[in-house]
């Protein structure tokens, strides 16, 4: 959010505005110019990165629980978000579907969970970790290498046409992208958050 023209950063790292698509605030472009930062310096540094907004508020205990949270992540992980909207924590009882506008499918789960499962993102023997189920919020997320060159190289495939939390989980809900991203149990909650700050 620091580049003094957030659009000419993206476009020098290859990443195409679409203005057919969306049009940005200037401090969504910001936030973009950003995040592309964070996957740089991921990458350029060969380790993990755990990014927090500045409206994220981690609880009291939250180094036991985010240590609890990292234990359990697949090894080969693109992204984990470290933060679920309030409004869409229900989704995780449901198959959510997400079209090329990032807009969310709804089928009920009687129709999708294995028997004896809670969720279809359910991960057995993984707990507090599952599989992604929300539509958007980046108010804190970890990063991985690998993930950020998977981001990355989707970013530049498609451009910015979203708002980059919906990026996120729309490029971990289509499948030919193949991103693993992983998300808490809606009961398992490391970060709060304060929108007025």
């Amino acid at each position: 959010a620091y580049e003094r023209d957030a659009v000419k950063f993206l476009s020098e790292n290859g990443i195409e505005l679409r203005r057919d698509l969306w049009i940005p605030k200037i401090g969504e472009a910001g936030i973009w110019a950003s995040i592309v930062n964070c996957w740089k310096w991921c990458i350029d540094n060969d380790e993990e990165l755990l990014v927090f907004e500045d409206d994220a508020i981690p609880v009291e205990n939250f180094q036991q629980m985010f240590d609890e949270f990292h234990k359990n992540l697949p090894k080969d992980y693109d992204f984990a978000a470290i933060w679920v909207p309030e409004n869409q924590r229900n989704d995780y009882f449901y198959t959510v579907a997400y079209d090329e506008n990032g807009c969310p499918q709804h089928i009920p789960k009687y129709l999708a969970i294995q028997p004896g499962l809670e969720s279809m993102y359910e991960l057995p023997g993984r707990y507090p970790v599952t599989e992604v189920y929300q539509g958007y919020g980046g108010v804190s997320m970890l990063f991985s290498p690998k993930g950020s060159r998977n981001f990355l190289e989707i970013s530049r495939k498609f451009g910015v046409y979203t708002p980059i939390d919906c990026h996120f989980y729309l490029s971990a809900h289509r499948p030919e992208d193949c991103v693993s991203g992983f998300a808490p149990h809606p009961g398992y909650q490391m970060v709060d958050y304060n929108w007025g700050t």
